[in-house]
């Protein structure tokens, strides 16, 4: 039998992959070249941190009372955040600055996300996306960088996750 994906892993999977986009940019489209782009499971799993990677997080869900729908059954509205946590891992022989690289990573993970035309779709599933402002990364022995909030909004029946709604 298939698997089906609920719609919040639809998201979850189309903001993944629009991601990897920036891994081998063959474009040259961006200045950043992303080394890679993870999803870890709620207790952080095994991974190797390394430059110019982001890990892709799921936050907070919340219901949008306001933006919720009636009907038979009604459709619920959902504000789910997504942390993309940004590594910057320079050697220590690097002479860049660490801001100037997490400067010029997060242009280019901005410009990723919103270069589709209806951008805040994600693939047909979600109506609306916003993306917050950065939250600097500096853990003493781990990896700088940055963290970059986009909360995405979507609908889906009352009684089935599975069914995106308008």
């Amino acid at each position: 039998m298939p698997v089906t994906l609920t719609v919040l892993e639809k998201v979850a999977v189309a903001l993944t992959e629009r991601l990897e986009a920036m891994i081998a940019d063959e474009n040259d489209d961006y200045q950043t070249e992303v080394t890679s782009v993870l999803r870890l499971p709620r207790n952080g799993g095994e991974y190797t941190p390394e430059h110019l990677q982001i890990l892709v997080r799921q936050g907070d869900d919340e219901i949008d009372d306001e933006q919720c729908r009636p009907g038979n059954p009604p459709a619920i509205a959902h504000r789910q955040t997504f942390n993309l946590r940004c590594h910057v891992m320079t050697s220590e022989r690097d002479t860049d600055v660490v801001d100037s690289i997490s400067n010029t990573f997060c242009a280019d993970v901005i410009k990723c996300l919103t270069a589709p035309t209806n951008w805040c779709q994600f693939g047909s599933v979600s109506y609306d996306a916003t993306i917050k402002s950065p939250e600097p990364i500096n853990e003493d022995g781990g990896p700088d960088g940055f963290n970059l909030p986009i909360v995405i909004v979507y609908r889906v029946d009352e009684n089935n996750p599975y069914n995106a709604r308008s």
